[in-house]
């Protein structure tokens, strides 16, 4: 009889020790798939940088030479009006 009332007891530690781990895979799996769920949302906001770094960076780009072709045109009439400047000095004072 005390026999019995043992394995009994070893069956219900079993149960007991085996739907603990039953509960501890789950909790564990669960677990898992909310960080995959994380890296997917930050691998997501990482492309959305990604493409706003790029987008800067082009227009940017695109701003620094309309910039650049501005100030060539902005030297070169300065240059000019400097030329015409002295062709006018030069012929009200030839000797300049």
């Amino acid at each position: 009889m005390k026999l019995d009332f043992i394995n009994a007891q070893c069956r219900l530690a079993d149960i007991f020790r085996q739907s603990a781990y039953t509960k501890f895979l789950l909790d564990y799996a669960a677990s898992e798939d909310r960080i995959h769920a994380l890296w997917c949302e930050i691998l997501k906001e990482e492309e959305k940088l990604l493409t706003a770094a790029k987008d800067g960076y082009t227009t940017g780009m695109t701003s620094a030479k309309k910039g650049g072709e501005g100030h060539s045109a902005g030297l070169n009439k300065a240059k000019s009006a400097c030329d015409e400047f002295l062709k006018v000095i030069e012929q009200v004072n030839p000797q300049y």
